[in-house]
Order: C-alpha cells, then structure tokens, then sequence
C-alpha cells in the first residue's frame, strides 16, 4: 500500500509533542492515520490494513480457524515482546 512515513520517538521528533499526542494519546508508536481514521496499536493496525485494502491476504484469512491461529500468534508476540524487551527497547 502506498504510504507516507513519519518518523518519531528516540532520534527524531518526541512522542510527547502535543501534534503525535492528538494521533496516540498513549504516545507510543506505532500509530496510523487512514482519512478519518487514527489506530495505534500493532495489532489492531494490521487487522484493520488486512480487512480494509486486502481482504483475501493469506496474511490475515477469513475462515475462523486459520484466523484465529494468526491471531493467537499476533497476540503471542505482543505480549513475549513487550514483556521482555520493553526496557531494552526504551533503553
């Protein structure tokens, strides 16, 4: 999809600026504005860019189990990740 990146947080603009906090009030990125609609949240930003623009993606299936695989791997991943790594990250 074509898309225009921002750059923020730790060596560029601060995510506390109040222009990012008008988009992710948490102040964290990832954050995405479609038109009208603002997300953040990885996850959530996957599924709505999957169901929006590519609904047939292998990425993201229809059908109820295949979906619900990739999402309790999606689900996974944030929780292993963010867990563990977050002061490495923030560090």
């Amino acid at each position: 999809l074509p898309f225009t990146r921002e750059d923020w947080g730790r060596g560029f603009r601060p995510t506390t600026d109040p222009a990012f906090l008008r988009v992710n009030p948490i102040g964290l990125v990832p954050a995405v504005i479609d038109g009208e609609t603002v997300l953040r949240e990885s996850n959530a930003i996957v599924r709505y860019l999957c169901n929006r623009y590519r609904p047939d993606s292998p990425l993201y299936p229809q059908e109820p189990v295949a979906r619900a695989r990739a999402e309790q791997w999606m689900d996974w991943a944030n929780y292993e990740t963010s867990i563990s790594l977050r002061g490495a990250f923030l560090g």
